[in-house]
């Protein structure tokens, strides 16, 4: 029951992230969108490495998956990519 949620709960959160970003690649272009994508992923990274709570962590966390996300290959970075 448990796994049933959890995997609704990814795979809502994937289709939104993907529409999210794709919206952001028309507007900063998709160089714009792995720079931000990077950006989040080492600013979260870091944060990890300087929580002083289990929350801040959880917090940065969040933060360098949604950065980290921004790495997987989508058909439209890839096609704006030279």
């Amino acid at each position: 029951m448990i796994s049933q949620g959890i995997f609704r709960l990814f795979a809502v959160r994937t289709l939104l992230h993907v529409t999210v970003r794709e919206t952001i690649s028309e507007i900063l272009g998709c160089r714009g969108v792995v720079l931000l994508a990077l950006s989040l992923f080492i600013s979260g990274t870091l944060s990890c490495g300087i929580a002083a709570s289990m929350s801040a962590l959880i917090a940065a966390r969040a933060i360098a998956g949604m950065g980290g996300d921004g790495w997987v290959p989508q058909p439209h970075v890839i096609r704006c990519w030279p």
